[in-house]
């Protein structure tokens, strides 16, 4: 798979809201082309399994609709470390079934793109960690992951 470039400097808001989707769009229909067996399989990051990166995603969906109000806000206070948070949020999730963390995911995705269709003149650099950037750098682990399995 080419990875688009992870340079957000010159990306406009539209620009990056059809990222966001196209990138978004990508990794569903990967996932869902998946059987369900695969989607619980340890090992495609870490231990972690696809249902688990599926919970991480919806997560940092959230947090990217929360930075982009904070940051129109005026706050520019930092949002939360992954590294301390990426864990405890898989742990949180661990007991909910597929179709909870898929719903979870829906919402939190429509939510942060309502979010962003809202405010004016976020700038695409404060997001796309936890949009696009992320998607794509999922979809490429889950890629090689699934590449892995068949040799």
């Amino acid at each position: 798979m080419d990875v688009p470039s992870r340079s957000t400097d010159a990306i406009e808001p539209a620009a990056a809201l059809a990222r966001i989707e196209t990138s978004w769009h990508s990794l569903v229909n990967l996932v869902t082309s998946l059987s369900p067996d695969l989607l619980h399989e340890p090992g495609v990051t870490g231990e972690w399994s696809i249902k688990d990166l599926l919970g991480h995603i919806a997560f940092w969906d959230d947090n990217g609709a929360a930075t982009a109000r904070r940051l129109a806000g005026g706050d520019a206070a930092a949002g939360p470390d992954y590294r301390l948070v990426n864990d405890p949020e898989a742990a949180n999730r661990a007991s909910q079934s597929l179709e909870q963390v898929i719903s979870e995911l829906q919402v939190a995705h429509e939510h942060m793109m309502q979010t962003l269709h809202e405010l004016d003149g976020f700038h695409p650099a404060n997001i796309a960690e936890d949009t696009y950037l992320h998607y794509e750098e999922h979809q490429a682990e889950v890629e090689s992951w699934l590449a892995r399995r068949h040799h």
